[in-house]
Formats: structure tokens, sequence, C-alpha cells
């Protein structure tokens, strides 16, 4: 019995898309092949994969973004309490090593 056929359950539907209150869309399809879903947003030119859940456990991916949250925190908090100065020169060094990669 597939799921879909159960009364009372709304299964979202195997192809998709949903605007982010970023401003981006998220999408995604079935792989019917590999019985997994593919995600993709529009946030870097024509689109990016985010998400397979054949490749990549929902945990783990979990895991990923609250330790970005973390990370991003301490940076914050390192930014903020920096003088002007010590800003400019961070910046500095960053444009050097963008405009001159190893």
């Amino acid at each position: 019995m597939k799921l879909k056929s159960v009364p009372g359950i709304e299964v979202p539907p195997d192809e998709g898309d949903v605007r982010l209150p970023n401003g981006y869309t998220l999408y995604w399809k079935m792989d019917e092949a590999v019985g997994c879903r593919e995600y993709y947003s529009d946030e870097v030119g024509g689109g990016v994969g985010v998400w397979n859940t054949a490749l990549v456990d929902d945990t783990t991916l979990l895991a990923a973004i609250v330790k970005e949250a973390e990370f991003r925190k301490r940076e914050y908090v390192i930014w903020s309490r920096m003088t002007e100065e010590e800003r400019e020169a961070a910046i500095s060094a960053i444009n050097i090593l963008e405009d001159d990669p190893l």
C-alpha cells in the first residue's frame, strides 16, 4: 500500500518548490531510480544542489547546520569586539587572499 492512498495522510508532491524567507526558492524532485529526493536552490546562478537524501542522512545535515550556526555566532562575537582598525586589517587580508589564491 502506498502512503498516498492512506486516508488522512497528506504527502508532499514528488516535485515542487517553496519560496524561502531569504528570497530564494528551494526545489525538490524524486529520483525514482535511486529512491531518494534531491533538493536544489536558485541561490547560486542557475541552481545549486542542496541535499541528496541518498548520500547524506538528515541527522547529519541537521548537525552540520547547527555546527555552522555555532561557528557564525562565535565569529560574530569576535568581529563585534574588534576595533575599526582591526576590522579593516582583517578585510584587507581577506581581499589579498581572494585576489591571490595559493
